[in-house]
């Protein structure tokens, strides 16, 4: 009858095979989610199956260097390895540090044995717990991150690998019983002989080929995992980015209208000019008509006043129109020196009103930057309105002036805003454009806040400052834009 001989090597080579293998198929699998924590885990599972491969099918074979010291390092390293590929994963970290150091107790403690035991049995006993205690590790540490980040992948790892610590520590203990003499020695059929045919041996065996397939694929979950978690975090981050985008819009709506609320009557006082005009000439021409004294020349010249001041009043209503309404935010190539001429004159009546001298300095060449026409209108009508505001704190007799100047600075567009009032006091030098402070009765306190966040979105910023003359000086830079103005970007 013949009888049938499985060789343990067999299986080891297998599994061996299987480490070395899987670990290319899964590079190659897992290209389009390549990381840090794929590329580590790959390599410290084919740094496993080498280091299997030199320990347990070509002992004997290659040089006893290679055989031992070098395949137990390299066993013991895929452990750290993979437990450090799991917190990159996971953690976005890993700790080098601990895994080196490790590695060097454990090579030192190798070395020091190998010197004095000439045996080998305290070595063998040695570099098994130590293998042991690596594998413990990386087991502890996917159980660990698969319950905190609820990972049902990392849990299965801990699982299969489990049964392999199970295994192992069923090891440890066979060597340990034969190194203090509970179990008798022989030079073949041993614990100190993984080839032998202990019964913990194919049991290695067996755990080590499970752990080789299921291992694997439980990390490609955790990869995925991970990936869809990534996109699912950027879809909600961007619907959240979304959201306080529509708000800021919707603020800075509610911003321009209520200055135009405050400047309404600047607005009517401006447009009457031209509507009082108009209907001046209007009346005028009807007379000369009615009475036959009105000739072509002179109702030409009337029609001709009564078409200027008619686009002018239309040009205030286009104006304010398109400050107030709601627009999507449209990135153009601009002049900042018309932008603020443009600006001031909303506020120039109400300025008049208030005895505020506002005068405007600005280069003959334009000065290009690249935005939203409306936004940066807003943002200096906001600093020219609180400069008015502080300038009505002045005794009456005192000359209130407001220089808006533009110049290019540093390679940068700038606009500063500077008056002659009594300048920011000291909570004012500190929590200007702080949401919600504000030094003017009954005010929200919003609106250098909303400067501050459009100037932000246009790669630009403001600073604030007291001169030393008197007064406040806010000053706007925005990033010069190399190309002619007016153009669509």
């Amino acid at each position: 009858m013949t009888s049938f001989t499985f060789d343990i090597r067999t299986a080891y080579l297998i599994g061996c095979l299987m480490y070395i293998g899987l670990p290319l198929v899964a590079w190659g699998v897992l290209k389009p989610y390549q990381s840090t924590a794929t590329s580590v885990w790959c390599g410290g599972s084919l740094m496993f199956g080498v280091g299997w491969l030199l320990l347990a099918v070509l002992r004997g074979i290659v040089p006893d260097l290679l055989s031992y010291p070098v395949a137990n390092i390299l066993i013991f390293w895929s452990f750290l390895l993979r437990a450090q590929a799991l917190h990159a994963c996971f953690l976005g970290q890993v700790h080098w540090e601990k895994s080196l150091t490790a590695s060097l107790v454990y090579m030192a403690g190798f070395e020091v044995l190998r010197h004095f035991d000439e045996v080998g049995h305290v070595r063998v006993a040695f570099a098994t717990i130590c293998l042991v205690g690596a594998l413990i590790y990386f087991t502890g540490t996917a159980w660990q991150l698969g319950r905190k980040h609820n990972s049902a992948s990392l849990r299965w790892l801990g699982r299969i690998y489990g049964l392999a610590t199970l295994s192992g520590l069923w090891r440890v203990s066979a060597v340990i019983a034969q190194l203090v003499g509970y179990s008798p020695l022989s030079d073949q059929d041993t614990a100190y002989h993984i080839i032998g045919g202990n019964l913990n041996i194919y049991t290695l065996a067996v755990c080590l080929i499970l752990s080789a397939v299921i291992g694997h694929i439980c990390f490609f979950g955790v990869v995925l995992e991970d990936a869809l978690k990534h996109r699912t975090d950027s879809a909600a981050r961007l619907a959240r980015e979304e959201e306080t985008n529509r708000f800021a819009i919707q603020l800075a709506l509610f911003d321009r209208q209520s200055g135009i609320a405050e400047l309404s009557s600047s607005f009517a006082h401006e447009l009457t000019q031209p509507l009082t005009a108009i209907l001046s000439n209007v009346q005028t021409a009807k007379r000369g008509i009615k009475g036959g004294r009105m000739e072509y020349p002179q109702l030409a010249e009337l029609l001709g006043r009564i078409e200027v001041n008619s686009r002018r009043a239309n040009e205030i209503v286009k104006r304010i129109r398109s400050f107030i309404r709601p627009h999507s935010v449209e990135r153009v190539a601009l002049d900042l020196t018309a932008i603020g001429q443009e600006t001031v004159d909303l506020i120039r009546h109400d300025a008049n009103s208030k005895l505020v001298d506002v005068v405007v300095v600005a280069p003959r060449e334009p000065v290009p930057v690249i935005g939203d026409a409306v936004q940066l209108s807003q943002v200096i009508l906001n600093l020219c309105r609180n400069a008015m505001d502080a300038l009505a704190t002045q005794q009456e007799n005192a000359l209130a002036r407001v220089a808006v100047t533009i110049a290019v600075l540093n390679d940068k567009a700038t606009l500063t805003i500077a008056d002659n009032g009594p300048g920011l006091t000291e909570a004012g030098l500190v929590q200007a454009g702080t949401a919600f402070f504000s030094t003017k009765p009954g005010g929200l306190g919003m609106g250098l806040a909303i400067s501050q966040a459009i100037l932000a979105q246009h790669g630009g910023e403001m600073t604030f400052r007291n001169a030393k003359s008197g007064g406040a000086v806010f000053e706007i830079s925005l990033p010069l834009h190399r190309g002619t103005p007016e153009g669509r970007v």
